[in-house]
């Protein structure tokens, strides 16, 4: 047998004894290897998998509950706004008011508002609402809203007045008025603001 014959034998049973070796190392180690191209073997897990040092893991969302509506929400008829124009000793102003229902209800019954005028000022000319009048029992004016008022809306009181008499220093404050309104759906109950009037 010539040379080239003796080294491919030689060739041959170096890889088998390198396989065989292979096989008894796997065996005894209990590991096994994947062949290549074939699907990575599963990763088993021993115990909890930890972020990378550094990262946070994400905190959950806390679950959220709708916020009740507040205990103090203004019901029935309030006044939101009183002013007065500025007030020139021989001119006049006006005096503006809001009423809002604020429900839940409406007010069919009709409402009244009445408006106490600080000293040495009266009223002057048309009057809204047109239901406007002195009260018979003192210098108050009483003003009538006899179709009432559906939840959500507002009425206005626009109410012109002067000096009286004309003797009003410039600068002077007049104090002293009051605007009270009574609602019917709440006996016993109203709400009032103060107002002053600035001379000019």
């Amino acid at each position: 047998m010539d040379g080239s014959g003796r080294g491919a034998r030689r060739w041959r049973s170096g890889w088998w004894r390198l396989g065989l070796a292979a096989v008894v190392c796997a065996a005894g180690t209990g590991t096994a290897t994947a062949a290549v191209g074939g699907p990575p073997a599963a990763v088993r897990s021993h115990g909890p998998i930890h972020a990378p040092v550094g990262e946070e893991t994400p905190a959950l969302p806390s679950p959220t509950s709708p916020t009740p509506p507040a205990a103090d929400a203004p019901t029935g008829l309030q006044l939101v706004d009183v002013s007065v124009d500025q007030l020139r000793r021989h001119g006049t102003a006006t005096l503006h008011a809001l009423i809002v229902n604020y429900g839940p209800a409406a007010v069919d019954a009709g409402f009244t508002a009445t408006v106490h005028l600080p000293a040495r000022t009266a009223f002057y000319g048309p009057l809204l609402p047109p239901g406007c009048h002195q009260d018979p029992a003192g210098p108050d004016l009483v003003c009538a809203f006899p179709e009432g008022l559906a939840p959500q809306r507002t009425a206005t009181l626009e109410l012109p007045l002067r000096p009286a008499p004309a003797d009003v220093r410039h600068g002077e404050r007049l104090t002293g008025g009051l605007i009270t309104v009574l609602d019917p759906e709440h006996p016993g109950v109203s709400d009032s603001r103060t107002f002053e009037i600035e001379v000019a």
